[in-house]
């Protein structure tokens, strides 16, 4: 592959990560400030039990997706100045998005669960096992990139 192909790739690369990283970190921000406007969990207004801990459910699940969303921004901002997707903290970034995402699935249900004495209540939902999934593609995606990362670095030690 020549150098102008090579060079018009990476600056696609550096433009697309940085407009989607600076859409990650605003959507981050604007989620970060909703969860501050409203009451957190058991204390909102809802006078049932079964509303409440549905509520706190949800705010788990997007605490959580705020914090990948964060981590997301943070990634494509690290390939927007490097213009190369294949790095070890690149990789890393991706696995630790992989397992908040899989998190994302299991933690929200188990603690309404848990709050609510009922162990009973299915523990993966739909959005839930939609999330599980998600989560083992990232992993998938992070062992990619791994490879990726272990195949650029003997590609430079060979030049």
């Amino acid at each position: 592959m020549d150098q102008k192909k090579i060079q018009s790739i990476i600056q696609k690369i550096r433009t697309s990560s940085l407009v989607m990283g600076i859409f990650c970190l605003l959507s981050s921000v604007l989620q970060a400030a909703i969860m501050l406007q409203r009451p957190l969990g058991l204390s909102t207004p809802a006078t049932d039990r079964t509303l409440q801990l549905a509520y706190l459910q949800h705010e788990i699940a997007a605490g959580l997706s705020m914090l990948i969303l964060l981590l997301t921004g943070i990634l494509c901002l690290r390939m927007s100045r490097s213009g190369r997707p294949f790095s070890v903290k690149k990789s890393t970034i991706v696995f630790v998005i992989a397992i908040l995402t899989i998190l994302k699935a299991i933690i929200p249900s188990v603690v309404t669960a848990m709050l609510a004495g009922k162990w009973y209540v299915s523990l993966l939902s739909m959005s839930a096992s939609s999330s599980l999934s998600e989560g083992l593609i990232f992993l998938f995606a992070a062992l990619i990139m791994h490879y990726g990362t272990m195949l650029q670095q003997e590609s430079d030690e060979t030049l």
